[in-house]
C-alpha cells in the first residue's frame, strides 16, 4: 500500500507557525515512496512541489505552516514524482486557534452563497466570501466529525476529493475529482457515480481568521452537514468491429460463433451472440449490423463495467480436429471499460476499447480482435 495520513483528522494547523504531523506508510508497496511538498504564504502564487525525502518504512514527518498560508504534501512511488500516479495527498491551511472564526461565508447573506454542480465523476462548487480568502473544499463519503475543538473534519479514509483555490479571491470556483486512483492507495474512498457525499468549504484570510459551511441553505453548524448524490451512469456498449487473423483451419473457412459478455457492478452478466458462418483468416466480420448492443445503467453502472468476447470455431465435422476456442481479453477474466472523468470529458460518445484474443482450448489457434464501442452518459 502507499498512504499519507495526518496525525489528527482535519488537516489543519492552528496558531502561527504551528507544525503538522503526517505519517507516510509504504508498507506492502512495490517501491519506496517519495514525499513532495510545497508551502505558500497567503498572497503567494502557486509554487512547484519539491522532493524532500524517500521512505522505505513507516515514518512520521513534521512540517510548519505559515499563518494564513497553505502547506501541501503528496507521495509517489520512487522515481515517479511529481507527475506519476499520486498515492496520497494532504492540504493544511494555517489558521488561528478555534476562536478565530468569523462569518466570511454568511456576512452578506444569511444563506451561504454556494452553488453545487453534480456530475458522475466530479463535483464543481462555486461560492462567495465577504473578503479576500483562500479556500479548501473537501468531499467526504461520511459526515464530518468534531475534532474536539468545534471544527468539522472528515476521517482520512472518508476524504473522497480535495481542491484548493490557487490564490486569494472573493468569488471561488473549484472542481473536485478523485486523484488517488492507484490500487495501492488502500485507505481511501473513491469518488463514484450515484454516490452520497458530504462537503466542507473552509475559507480563511491572511491573518488566519476562518469560516466554514457544509450546507447550501444554512450557516454552519445549523442542523448538521447536508449530503447530495453524484449522478448515475449509463453505459451503452456494442461490438463495432470483429477481425479474424487466424480461423484455425488451414484449407477451409472456419465456422465461428462469438459471445459478447458485459458485466455491471450488480446483476448477472448480459450476453449477446454473434455467428460467423464462413469465417476466413485476415478478414472482418461480413455483417457488422448484427445487433450486439448492451446497456448497463443506474446502480449496475455505478462501478466497474467489464467486457469480454469469447470465440468458438466448430471443427466437429473434421476427423482428428478439435474445436478451437479463444477469449478476449483472456481466459482469466474480463476487461474494465475506461471511463473519462471531469466536467468537460465524462459524457462521451463512441469510445473504443480493443480486445485481443488469447487461445483457451483446442489443437489450433483461433485468433481474433474486437473493437468494443461504448457511450457514457449521466442522469
Amino acid at each position: 500500500m502507499g498512504n499519507l495520513l495526518p496525525a489528527k483528522i482535519g488537516e489543519i494547523a492552528f496558531a502561527a507557525g504551528s507544525g503538522v504531523e503526517m505519517m507516510i506508510d509504504p508498507t506492502g508497496s512495490a517501491a519506496r515512496l517519495e514525499l513532495w511538498e510545497r508551502s505558500m504564504k497567503f498572497n503567494a502564487p502557486p509554487t512547484a512541489f519539491s522532493q524532500i525525502g524517500i521512505f522505505s518504512s513507516t515514518q512520521t514527518v513534521n512540517q510548519t505552516v505559515p499563518m494564513g498560508g497553505l502547506y501541501q504534501a503528496q507521495i509517489f512511488r520512487e522515481n515517479e514524482g511529481p507527475n506519476g500516479a499520486r498515492l496520497g495527498e494532504l492540504s493544511f491551511p494555517g489558521l488561528k486557534s478555534e476562536e478565530g472564526r468569523t462569518n466570511f461565508c454568511t456576512r452578506c447573506a444569511e444563506v451561504p452563497q454556494v452553488d453545487v454542480t453534480r456530475g458522475g465523476t466530479f463535483v464543481s462548487m462555486a461560492f462567495a466570501t465577504s473578503a479576500m480568502t483562500r479556500a479548501r473544499v473537501q468531499l467526504g463519503a461520511k459526515p464530518p466529525q468534531d475534532r474536539g475543538d468545534g471544527f468539522p473534519a472528515f476521517a482520512p479514509a472518508d476524504v473522497v476529493a480535495t481542491a484548493v483555490s490557487d490564490q486569494p479571491k472573493i468569488m471561488h470556483k473549484v472542481e473536485l475529482m478523485d486523484r488517488l486512483l492507484d490500487p495501492e492507495t488502500t485507505l481511501h474512498t473513491p469518488l463514484r457515480s450515484g454516490q452520497e457525499l458530504f462537503f466542507v468549504i473552509l475559507a480563511w484570510d491572511a491573518l488566519g481568521n476562518w469560516d466554514y459551511v457544509w450546507d447550501v441553505q444554512k450557516a454552519a453548524p445549523g442542523s448538521g452537514a447536508k449530503s447530495f448524490k453524484t449522478k448515475d451512469r449509463r453505459v451503452d456498449t456494442r461490438i463495432k468491429r470483429l477481425y479474424c487473423w487466424d480461423d484455425s483451419d488451414s484449407s477451409t473457412f472456419g465456422e465461428g460463433s462469438f459471445k459478447f459478455i458485459v458485466q455491471g457492478k450488480t446483476g448477472p452478466p448480459v450476453t449477446k451472440s454473434l455467428a460467423w458462418g464462413a469465417m476466413d483468416s485476415k478478414t472482418f466480420h461480413a455483417d457488422p449490423a448484427t445487433p450486439t448492443e448492451v446497456t448497463v445503467s443506474g446502480s449496475a453502472a455505478n462501478g466497474p463495467v467489464t467486457v469480454r468476447v469469447t470465440g468458438f470455431e466448430d471443427d466437429s465435422g473434421t476427423p482428428f480436429d478439435e474445436n478451437d476456442t479463444s477469449a478476449a481479453p483472456s481466459k482469466a477474466g474480463s476487461e474494465p471499460l475506461p471511463f473519462p472523468v471531469g466536467q468537460a470529458n465524462e459524457a462521451a460518445k463512441k469510445q473504443v476499447l480493443t480486445l485481443n484474443s488469447v487461445k483457451t482450448g483446442g489443437d489450433d489457434t483461433l485468433g481474433f480482435w474486437a473493437d468494443i464501442e461504448y457511450d457514457v452518459s449521466y442522469f
